[in-house]
């Protein structure tokens, strides 16, 4: 059985959510409690969507293996204030 995703590797999470500064903060928060190497600056990008309501946020995360990404995942899905993660 071959693998989808070969470890280690940079790997892209798309997370939706509610548009406020605080989802932008809280998800760097998280990854940033989750990835040794994370920089904000450089590893997340964000686009309001037309009416205003939600944030999309494109994050850049260096993932060691398959349970180091679906804890990242977990802890975003967690969040009240992300409404979907890609």
């Amino acid at each position: 059985m071959s693998k989808l995703i070969d470890f280690p590797c940079q790997f892209v999470i798309k997370v939706i959510g509610v548009n406020c500064d605080e989802l932008i903060n809280e998800v760097i928060a998280i990854v940033d409690s989750k990835c040794d190497n994370f920089n904000p600056s450089n590893d997340i990008k964000y686009t309001v969507s037309n009416n205003g309501n939600y944030l999309s946020l494109t994050v850049n995360v260096f993932t060691t293996n398959q349970e180091h990404l679906d804890d990242i995942y977990r802890n975003l899905n967690a969040h009240k204030l992300v409404k979907i993660t890609l």
